[in-house]
C-alpha cells in the first residue's frame, strides 16, 4: 500500500514539474495568448450584442386589442398608452366562448421586419395586479407557410409567461429555445409540424400578449407593460469559446512535453570543453592517477555516469576512487561531479547562447527540476536568477 501511494505522489510530481515547465514555455504562453486574442475579438466583433429596446422605442408602433369577440366571444379589453412609455392593459374574460381570451398586439406602423437574430432571448418588465400567468407570443414571417392570405399566416413563437403575484413590478427573460408554435396555429393552417423548422428570427413582424390558462372570467384583471426589450444570453457563446481556449491549452501542452521528453531522448548533448580544474593540493597529485580524473572530466556531461563506471573504464577499484577524492577534496564521488557540472554550467549560462533547460541535458543531469535543485543547494540561487544576475552585470553571482 505505501508502495502504491509513493508511485501515486511520484506521478503526481511528476506531472506537476511538467506543468510547471510548461507555463514557463514562452512558445506555449505566446501560442494561448494569441489564440485567446483571438476569441476574445471574436466575441467583441460577432458576438457581443448590446440590449435592443422593442418598447419603448422611437420605431412607430401600433397597439391594438384583441378578443374573443372575433369568433362570437364576449370578452372585453381596452388599453390606455400613458406618456408614450407605459401600456396599461385592462381586460375581463367572457363566458360565451369556451376558451375566452384577449390580447394586446405591439404592430410596426409599417409593414417591416425586425431582425432580432443576434439575440437569444427577450425580457418584459411588467406590474401585475391578480395575476399569475400570462402568454407571450413572437410573431415571425415563415416562407413554409402555403396559404400566405391566411389571417394567421405569421407564425406564432408561444412562450407561458409567469408572473409573481408576490411582485408588483418586475422583469422576466424568456429564452427564444424556450419558445415554440402551439398547435392550435397550425391546425388553422392546416399544415403538419414536419412541415416547418426553426424559425427565421430576422424576420420578426410583431409581438402579442395575452390572458393566461388561469385569468377567472367575469373578472377585471389589469397588466401593464413597461418595457420590452431584447438581450443575448452569453452562457453557451462563453462555453464553446472556453472550450476552444481549453482544447488549445491542452493540444499545446501535450505537444511541448512530446517535444521535450524527444528532445532528452533523442538529442545527444554536444562534447564540452570545460575550463574547470578542481584544485588538488601539489604534494598529493602524485596519489591520484591522470586516468581516472581525465575520464571524470572527459564524460561528467553523461548523465548516467556513476563510480562502477569510471572504476570500470579506468581499472581502478570504486573504493580507491572514492578514498582518493575524499582524501583531497573533502566530498563524495557524488558531491565532485557535482561540483563539476555545477561549475560548467554557471560557465554555459553566462555565455546566453542556451537556455536552462539545454544547460541542464548538456552537464550531465536528466532533468531541469534535479538540475535546479542542485544549482539552487551549491550556489544559493536558482539558474534563472543567476542568468538575471548575469545579464545585469552583478558580479556577486557571476
Amino acid at each position: 500500500m505505501v508502495h502504491i501511494i509513493k508511485r501515486v505522489l511520484a506521478g503526481a510530481l511528476n506531472i506537476c514539474k511538467n506543468l510547471f515547465s510548461i507555463l514557463h514555455n514562452k512558445y506555449f504562453l505566446g501560442v494561448n495568448f494569441l489564440v485567446l486574442a483571438i476569441l476574445a475579438l471574436y466575441f467583441v466583433f460577432f458576438i457581443r450584442a448590446e440590449d435592443f429596446v422593442f418598447f419603448p422605442s422611437a420605431r412607430p408602433l401600433i397597439f391594438e386589442t384583441f378578443t374573443d369577440r372575433e369568433k362570437s366571444g364576449n370578452s372585453d379589453a381596452e388599453l390606455e398608452v400613458i406618456a408614450d412609455s407605459l401600456l396599461d392593459f385592462k381586460f375581463e374574460l367572457g363566458e360565451a366562448d369556451p376558451n375566452p381570451y384577449a390580447g394586446i398586439n405591439f404592430n410596426f406602423k409599417e409593414k417591416t421586419e425586425l431582425d432580432v437574430s443576434k439575440y437569444n432571448a427577450v425580457a418584459i418588465e411588467f406590474t401585475n395586479t391578480d395575476l399569475n400567468h400570462m402568454s407571450m407570443f413572437l410573431n415571425v414571417e415563415d416562407t413554409n407557410v402555403i396559404n400566405k392570405t391566411h389571417p394567421r399566416a405569421t407564425r406564432r413563437m408561444l412562450s407561458d409567461l409567469f408572473v409573481n403575484v408576490n411582485k408588483a413590478r418586475q422583469t422576466t427573460k424568456i429564452s427564444f429555445d424556450e419558445m415554440e408554435s402551439p398547435n392550435w396555429w397550425y391546425e388553422e393552417l392546416n399544415q403538419s409540424k414536419k412541415e416547418f423548422g426553426d424559425p427565421d428570427w430576422s424576420r420578426l413582424s410583431s409581438i402579442s400578449i395575452s390572458n393566461g390558462i388561469n385569468s377567472e372570467a367575469n373578472q377585471f384583471h389589469d397588466f401593464k407593460v413597461h418595457r420590452i426589450y431584447f438581450v443575448r444570453d452569453y452562457t453557451t457563446d462563453l462555453f464553446i469559446l472556453s472550450s476552444i481556449q481549453f482544447f488549445c491549452l491542452l493540444v499545446s501542452g501535450v505537444y511541448f512535453i512530446i517535444q521535450s521528453k524527444s528532445k532528452k531522448a533523442f538529442v545527444t548533448p554536444k562534447k564540452i570543453e570545460i575550463s574547470y580544474k578542481p584544485v588538488i593540493q601539489e604534494r598529493h597529485q602524485e596519489l591520484l592517477r591522470k586516468d581516472f580524473l581525465s575520464y571524470i572530466h572527459e564524460h561528467f556531461s553523461n548523465s548516467e555516469l556513476s563510480l562502477p563506471m569510471v572504476a570500470e573504464q579506468t581499472g581502478e577499484t570504486p573504493k580507491y576512487i572514492s578514498d582518493s577524492i575524499a582524501e583531497q577534496f573533502h566530498c563524495n564521488f557524488k558531491t565532485y561531479i557535482n561540483n563539476i557540472r555545477i561549475s560548467e554550467s554557471k560557465r554555459l549560462l553566462q555565455l546566453m547562447e542556451y537556455n536552462i533547460n539545454e544547460v541542464a541535458y548538456m552537464v550531465g543531469f536528466n532533468s531541469p527540476g534535479h538540475f535546479n535543485r542542485v544549482f539552487k543547494n551549491y550556489t544559493n540561487t536558482t539558474p534563472s536568477e543567476f542568468v538575471n544576475s548575469c545579464k545585469s552585470g552583478d558580479l556577486v553571482f557571476c
